[in-house]
């Protein structure tokens, strides 16, 4: 109800937790207290530890005449406490112990496993919608506890628009959904969701929901990630209202994503949880298995309202954790020594509750208001702002299309045949069933059996023979820590040290400059003393595409008779235009097909069936991201020329060269021959290929406040040496199918070259059909020590790495991508611009041989054939932990946390992992309560009336999840 409120724009609806807190108001439930014991200052992960805190838990249940004691750990913990009352005397106290599993940092791992599933889809360029840069990592992983569940949320609501907007409610349906979602009254909800109306809608989204997912695996991917926020949402629900049976329904159809995803001692853990709660039954009393389920004690509320129930181990954070980094507590100025640990710890067991009464007779709150946060004006207005930039970003990025193959939606990328990230559920289900039978102790998971989500194609490394997804600076940052001596340092500088090339790759493939910066190279002419009254056009048929606008509720006849008109009114009838080709062969297509699909890929749109009398229902831009829609309307249009008079070519691939060829054999027959478009390639090959042309120009037509603009081949600024080898230079400097260098513009390598002319014999290979490819390799090598600065005592890219690193020490900043190629990657960036080179001349050579590989229906673009580190190194900075990563984790002895590539632990479940408060300060709006962090030793045995939570999001302090030995 609250979903289609939002999407039909009810007026005055607050946020999903405010919207649930209206209509439970009227719902009965017990507030919890919480009492603060003694803390046992020991090392928690301690059998001892663990065993003194249970038995102390028992007998505090004991005088509270309660015979069940539930006590609730986080991961590791909780796994040595089972070990405990698994082998306790069923006579004794101790098989009066139930052990819970802590749910928030049960779902925290579930959100980070949503984020690795969703890694490199589109995903995190949603939530720098909304979120800074630097956070949303966090956000992905889980950590950034609040700031996730929100921004999830929004992008859960995004989608459901867009089911809702496919469709067709009834009358009634919509009269129905309008009187509930718009009453006053929101109790009212629960009585209008069991009418079968409300039944026939639900079932009618549900259609909708599969019938989006049967489009494909792109559809599938994102239609998945529905139905995970969705679980989210189910968890969350299910500790606010106090449903226990939702609780464990949940968690059950959580088991297959921590599988997928590689949260494997989550996964293990759960499944040991999930059998326990089903036997508790068995256990408990009549009485107190009713009280702890069906009154919901299992959850606590510390708020007069029904929608607040928190999980146990949450209740730390709200309480006790507050109170320690709260002013008098430890972390403010006091620090943490010996004499004020043990002054607070046996303090706070007699003053908390002193603290607490004063600050209610005082009528004074920690919280920064008394209503939740989503209640109020400001979270309404950057709720339905963000919101508006999500609808916006999903408009230009489709995932809803008919189509065969897994896209990542922000930037175009087709998925290798290894990505089966939205198989999750399916794979985690066979996972499961692997397992079935199997002995808890001895059971054990294989990291090669999880998805692979998009970032494996870019983000990964080998190590063990598995691909782990990694953040691309980490294998770099872990270098510099642990590294041992110069020699040590310059060895691994040989090694690009990340997943892709960073000096010339990003995540999503080449690195892209500014490629019309090559205009400033070029000295403009004036068009009225240069074009005569003989003069002949040639025309770039990508720019007239998108050069004339079409009008509304046009028919296609009148859009192409509207182009027709604009070429006449401005070039004439014997203008010739020139068009691209779109094959669906990848041989004729060539390596331009990977730019394109990087291209038109932003603008995703159905294709679409027409004739000249069809009225355009898409956008122009949507209607010609579509390749088929493009080449089918490029059909369309080159009829009308004909019929006009008009000459009209099309390429196989791309036109450039066509274009430019066209003019020069134009150029006899007509005083002026001018090429009209926008790519600077054009100029270029203008340039390389037309030099004795003098009566052929290139038009650059005026866009916005950029007035037109004529230039011609003798207009080249740098001399006759520099533009015989400008082809090699546009390449080399990035173009549609050669990566830009990080940070270096193109008139870098033009200044280069000019400065070191001894270069010129050497480029001058280029331009050759056949040439040995090792010594193409050299000069590309050679060229790229003297564009990032290198002089001739600097023998290899590898000595100029290490040099650029040492100085980089005396820089307040650095960024790895600032460092030159290694000379791998050097080698197949040089073959790729050769091959292109020789594609602009004519001359057809395979690309496989020369920086390309076929994968599927695409050319992609070779990075390097050396691993991304040396094996020693991997070794040396990530731990293989069987345990709890204790003093032996060769992390932590090396000063490090550990990561994503630890063998074991993934740097998620274990003693190593990074704080929250290491990792992010979530700012004011984000926050009801103070980001908070628990002790770093001592362990808190909480007894609780029922089991507590504020109306608030709270902020997740750092887990102390352990692997059992």
């Amino acid at each position: 109800m609250w979903l289609y409120g939002k999407w039909s724009c009810t007026e005055n609806i607050s946020g999903w937790n405010g919207f649930m807190i209206e209509a439970t108001a009227e719902k009965p439930f017990q507030r919890s207290r919480i009492i603060c014991l003694p803390f046992i200052n020991a090392p928690p992960t301690d059998y001892d530890t663990i065993l003194t805190s249970l038995l102390f838990s028992i007998e505090k249940c004991k005088a509270s005449n309660q015979n069940t004691c539930i006590v609730t750990f986080d991961q590791l913990l909780c796994w040595k406490a089972r070990d405990i009352t698994a082998a306790a005397d069923p006579n004794t106290d101790l098989s009066k112990i139930v052990v819970r599993l802590g749910g928030f940092h049960l779902l925290m791992s579930f959100i980070g496993a949503i984020g690795y599933i969703m890694s490199g889809s589109g995903l995190e360029d949603i939530f720098k919608l909304i979120y800074a840069e630097n956070c949303v990592q966090h956000i992905m992983s889980g950590h950034a506890y609040g700031r996730a569940v929100r921004a999830h949320l929004l992008v859960h609501l995004s989608i459901t628009k867009i089911v809702m907007d496919s469709i067709e409610f009834t009358e009634e349906e919509r009269d129905f959904l309008d009187d509930n979602s718009t009453d006053i009254d929101r109790t009212r909800i629960f009585e209008a969701i069991h009418s079968p109306l409300f039944q026939q809608i639900t079932t009618k989204f549900e259609e909708a929901l599969s019938m989006l997912e049967s489009k494909g695996p792109t559809a599938t991917l994102w239609v998945q990630y529905y139905r995970l926020v969705t679980l989210l949402k189910h968890f969350i629900e299910a500790e606010r209202s106090g449903n226990w049976s939702l609780h464990l329904k949940t968690i059950r159809n959580m088991l297959p994503i921590f599988h997928s995803s590689g949260h494997f001692l989550y996964a293990k853990s759960s499944h040991l949880y999930l059998q326990d709660m089903l036997n508790l039954e068995k256990i408990m009393t009549p009485e107190e298995f009713h009280s702890f389920t069906a009154l919901s004690y299992f959850t606590i509320r510390r708020t007069d309202k029904f929608w607040s129930g928190i999980m146990s181990d949450q209740t730390i954070e709200q309480t006790l954790m507050r109170m320690f980094k709260s002013s008098g507590g430890l972390t403010h100025g006091r620090g943490i020594t010996e004499s004020t640990l043990a002054s607070w710890t046996l303090g706070m067991i007699r003053l908390q509750d002193v603290c607490e009464q004063i600050t209610e007779y005082c009528n004074l709150s920690m919280d920064t208001s008394e209503q939740h946060i989503d209640y109020r004006d400001s979270r309404i207005q950057r709720d339905n702002e963000d919101l508006e930039k999500i609808d916006n970003w999903f408009a230009t990025h489709v995932f809803t299309l008919d189509c065969s193959e897994l896209i990542c939606i922000a930037n175009g990328i087709v998925a290798s045949e290894n990505i089966n990230c939205q198989r999750a559920f399916e794979i985690g289900e066979d996972l499961i069933t692997n397992i079935t039978g199997s002995d808890f102790q001895r059971l054990s998971f294989q990291r090669k059996n999880k998805v692979l989500p998009f970032s494996a194609m870019t983000s990964t490394i080998e190590v063990d023979k598995s691909r782990v997804v990694i953040n691309p600076l980490l294998l770099f940052q872990r270098m510099c820590i642990s590294r041992e001596t110069v020699g040590d340092v310059k060895e691994y500088l040989r090694y690009e040290l990340a997943p892709f090339p960073l000096s010339l790759f990003g995540e999503d493939g080449m690195r892209k400059g500014t490629k019309s910066s090559l205009f400033n190279a070029f000295t403009p002419v004036e068009r009225s003393s240069n074009i005569s009254a003989n003069s002949h056009f040639v025309i770039d048929g990508g720019f007239l595409l998108h050069k004339v606008v079409w009008d509304r509720n046009s028919s296609f006849n009148d859009i192409t008779n509207k182009y027709v008109k604009y070429v006449q009114k401005h070039f004439g009838l014997s203008a010739s235009i020139v068009f691209d080709g779109y094959s669906d062969d990848p041989d004729i297509a060539g390596t331009k097909s990977w730019e394109r699909l990087r291209r038109t890929k932003k603008h995703q749109s159905i294709e679409v069936k027409f004739d000249k009398n069809t009225i355009p229902t898409l956008s122009q831009e949507k209607f010609l991201g579509n390749e088929k829609n493009k080449s089918n309307f490029i059909i369309l249009l080159k009829t009308v020329f004909s019929e006009a008079g008009f000459t009209v070519d099309q390429a196989e691939s791309d036109a450039d060269t066509l274009i430019v060829r066209s003019a020069l054999a134009a150029s006899p027959l007509f005083n002026t021959v001018t090429i009209v478009a926008e790519d600077i390639d054009i100029l270029i090959l203008l340039t390389a290929l037309g030099r004795k042309q003098a009566n052929v120009f290139f038009l650059k037509p005026s866009k916005g406040r950029t007035v037109e603009q004529l230039y011609c081949a003798s207009g080249f600024m740098y001399g006759d040496v520099i533009k015989d080898k400008l082809l090699f230079l546009h390449a080399f400097s990035g173009c549609d199918t050669t990566s830009a260098p990080y940070n270096i513009g193109k008139m870098k390598f033009v200044k280069t070259l000019e400065k070191h002319l001894e270069f010129a014999s050497g480029t001058a290979l280029f331009l050759n059909k056949r040439v040995d490819p090792a010594l193409l390799t050299v000069i590309g090598e050679r060229f790229f020590i003297s564009v990032y600065g290198g002089n001739k005592d600097d023998n290899s890219l590898d000595s100029l790495r290490y040099k650029r690193f040492a100085k980089s020490v005396t820089k307040s900043t650095f960024n790895l991508s600032s460092l030159p190629p290694t000379q791998d990657t050097a080698r197949f960036h040089t073959f790729r611009v050769y091959h292109q080179v020789q594609s602009w001349l004519g001359n057809n050579i395979d690309p496989e041989d020369w920086g390309w590989k076929k994968c599927g229906k695409l050319l992609m673009p070779v990075q390097n054939s050396k691993p991304q580190a040396p094996p020693e190194l991997l070794k040396l900075i990530f731990c293989k932990c069987k345990g709890n990563c204790g003093a032996m984790c060769g992390c932590r002895k090396a000063g490090l946390k550990c990561s994503a590539v630890c063998f074991h632990c993934s740097g998620e479940t274990c003693s190593n992992v990074m704080g929250l408060s290491e990792l992010i300060n979530e700012d004011e709006f984000d926050d009801e309560l103070p980001t908070l962090t628990p002790l770093p030793s001592p362990v808190l045995p909480l007894i609780f009336n029922s089991e507590s939570r504020s109306d608030a999001e709270p902020q997740p302090g750092p887990s102390k999840r352990l692997r059992t030995e």
